[in-house]
């Protein structure tokens, strides 16, 4: 889903194997991405962290938020998954 007013910022943080090129973790977050059709792009694209680097974000549909999180969840590789809290006003 591309990026709108309306979609919920999704975060996933990777567990460590999922960051390892070609590891069994990393192929299966790959299809589970695929599988939900789920677009993902690096939190921190610049960083050269390998922590900041486990992040990455997906723009969702607010209705799709709750199911995706729990597939996210359910996903080998996936530490965590939430919708990012709106921002408040100063």
């Amino acid at each position: 889903m591309t990026a709108n007013s309306d979609a919920v910022e999704v975060i996933v943080k990777l567990a460590p194997e999922a960051m390892q090129a070609g590891s069994q973790s990393q192929l299966a977050v790959q299809a589970c991405l695929a599988r939900l059709g789920i677009a993902t792009k690096p939190l921190h694209e610049t960083t050269s962290d390998p922590e900041l680097a486990s992040y990455l974000v997906a723009h969702v549909a607010p209705s799709a938020v709750p199911v995706m999180i729990a597939e996210l969840l359910a996903c080998r590789g996936v530490d965590a998954a939430y919708a990012k809290p709106p921002g408040e006003p100063p």
